[in-house]
């Protein structure tokens, strides 16, 4: 009867579209030994996950202005995510060339630890799995729901532009809520999708979900600028650092021609260049904003509707 039950929604999705989440409810709080969990973050009002040392994988539509600053936040409690050390900031995001589906790029290098694998092979029907969110932002620990992948299409997202996705089913008496776009989908200890709209029947029982399925490369293109220190250490600063192992021939700077040779002049009086940071591609291709449709409602950044898990 479940089988059946998401092959119907996902007819009914598949004429008539989707819409903005409600609620989510029932969900359970993640224990402390969830390793999943750790790698799942807040990014303003919607939920993401750490993919790479400086960036978290999110839904596109939580990030429809790509280069506003948002803060993003680390830790499975309100109390960890309160500590100064744990909260970031992001200062662009990159939308993918198809699917609900964008990373967001932090300013200073995440912790090692979080960092969590993306799922490259496409999902299956029946498959389960743990949806994580932090919902409409009153609850006091992260949650989870079990959910079931039912049918997986190409489908239409509210902004009417097409992008691969599958349908999921919550499990346990979960229903969908609100905050928890671009939360993730875990599939035997992988990020198989991206919370993305909720299906329009079913009470919030199902969710329609960006696939990652053909990502991979743009993942890893856009993941792969190096990691920038958390450190105020300009290059001119770190050269100053090391040890001179050369002595210059007749150099300038000298104090004595039969002396001792002085270290090379630092270049202290221009000012240092700042750190090399990736490139933000937003700056000279800016991404237009999607067109909105009827049932469009923008997330996270924008404060409005999304879905996942919230408390009741």
């Amino acid at each position: 009867m479940r089988k059946i039950a998401v092959l119907a929604a996902a007819s009914f999705l598949s004429v008539f579209g989707t819409a903005t989440a409600t609620g989510l409810t029932n969900g359970t709080d993640v224990a402390t030994t969830d390793t999943a969990a750790e790698g799942v973050v807040q990014v303003a009002s919607c939920t993401g996950t750490v993919v790479a040392p400086q960036w978290v994988l999110t839904a596109q539509h939580c990030v429809e202005v790509p280069n506003l600053q948002r803060s993003v936040y680390v830790g499975t409690t309100r109390e960890q995510q309160h500590r100064e050390e744990n909260r970031f900031t992001s200062d662009y995001a990159v939308w993918a060339p198809h699917g609900d589906v964008a990373l967001v790029h932090v300013t200073d290098a995440l912790p090692q630890h979080l960092i969590r694998e993306v799922r490259h092979t496409p999902v299956s029907f029946g498959e389960q799995g743990r949806v994580y969110g932090w919902g409409a932002g009153t609850g006091k620990t992260l949650q989870y729901a079990r959910a079931a992948v039912g049918k997986t299409s190409s489908g239409v997202r509210p902004q009417e532009s097409q992008h691969d996705a599958f349908l999921v089913q919550y499990l346990d008496e979960a229903t969908a809520g609100r905050g928890d776009s671009g939360g993730p989908l875990f599939v035997n200890g992988e990020v198989a999708g991206v919370t993305s709209f909720k299906a329009p029947q079913g009470g919030g029982r199902f969710s329609l979900f960006a696939s990652l399925h053909g990502l991979g490369d743009w993942i890893a293109q856009t993941t792969a600028t190096p990691a920038q220190p958390s450190t105020n250490e300009t290059p001119s600063d770190a050269e100053a650092k090391r040890p001179d192992t050369t002595a210059p021939d007749n150099h300038q700077g000298a104090a004595h021609q039969n002396g001792p040779v002085a270290k090379p002049e630092q270049p202290n009086t221009k000012p240092a260049p700042p750190i090399a940071k990736p490139e933000n591609p937003n700056s000279k291709n800016p991404q237009p904003l999607p067109p909105r449709g009827p049932l469009a409602t923008p997330g996270g950044g924008a404060g409005g509707s999304s879905l996942g898990l919230s408390s009741s």
